[in-house]
């Protein structure tokens, strides 16, 4: 696996606000990966000759660092041109493009708690538009399963009648940096 050299000067820059509501308590911990795909997978060594399988992902992720701003609000900065094309294995030059950020939040830094999962696609990075997802106050801050990943219901009327009621939303929206 090559070392992906990250663009030391990106242009599309965008600010990140994640804003909890509703939630049945602080989370601790909120991180994220800004994630990225070669779009021109000839650009990677072949294929393992045994089995026909690809070793090498086309896919990689960028930590993002978020900052809280305040009860329930969290910012970073993320670059859709975060990683530099760049001739990585001899085979001509790997171009990426943006998959978009990937945020997880827990209540407490530990591997327990469940994992509430948003996300915003390359498109709704770029224009802006939110994305904002509903999650049971009951998961919160774990149910019965270690890590449980929790993404969300796109709409609160996806639940059950009696569940409605108790449930809390995390949107994830972006606004890009002027230079």
């Amino acid at each position: 696996m090559p070392s992906y050299k990250q663009n030391p000067a990106p242009i599309e820059q965008y600010n990140l606000t994640v804003a909890v509501e509703n939630a049945p308590g602080p989370f601790d911990l909120v991180e994220g990966l800004m994630q990225y795909r070669i779009t021109n997978p000839e650009c990677l060594p072949p294929a393992e000759s045994f089995s026909g399988v690809q070793m090498t992902s086309q896919f990689y992720g960028i930590p993002i660092e978020f900052s809280r701003l305040q009860d329930g609000t969290y910012a970073a900065v993320v670059a859709a041109d975060g990683l530099e094309d760049a001739d990585y294995f001899g085979r001509g030059i790997c171009h990426w493009e943006p998959m978009g950020p990937l945020v997880q939040m827990r209540a407490a830094d530990n591997k327990v708690d469940a994992r509430f999962i948003i996300s915003l696609s390359s498109v709704k990075l770029a224009s802006g538009e939110p994305e904002r997802k509903h999650y049971k106050r009951d998961n919160y801050p774990r149910i019965k399963i270690a890590d449980y990943p929790d993404t969300g219901k796109s709409d609160p009327g996806e639940f059950d009648e009696e569940i409605r009621g108790k449930v809390f939303s995390i949107t994830l929206k972006s606004k890009e940096l002027t230079k």
